[in-house]
């Protein structure tokens, strides 16, 4: 479904403390349109993966935006930034680090 969508709307009041519902959208390569709260503005960057709006006026305006952004390059950047390979490597090296550190002391 997201796929075939011409973009999520992520507008609710709610400061979404993650973005797994962005992140899901922007692995299909549908781009996202989020309130400029929460974690969404460090996962959608503006006017490349979606836009980040402050109001239903700038919502209206970032709809008739989205036929401009590049859908293959959407999927791709999310692909690289979240992939769980990327996100078990960045945790085994962070339990590394603190490992190594707790052996230091």
């Amino acid at each position: 479904m997201y796929a075939g969508a011409r973009a999520t709307l992520m507008l609710g009041a709610w400061p979404e403390p993650f973005g797994l519902v962005a992140i899901e959208s922007l692995a299909t390569g549908t781009p996202v349109i989020a309130r400029r709260a929460g974690a969404l503005p460090e996962i959608i960057e503006h006017g490349v993966d979606g836009y980040l709006v402050d109001d239903l006026t700038e919502a209206q305006l970032a709809v008739e935006l989205v036929p401009d952004l590049d859908r293959a390059r959407i999927r791709a950047r999310a692909l690289e930034r979240f992939s769980p390979e990327r996100m078990v490597d960045e945790y085994l090296e962070v339990y590394r680090a603190l490992i190594a550190e707790r052996a230091r002391h």
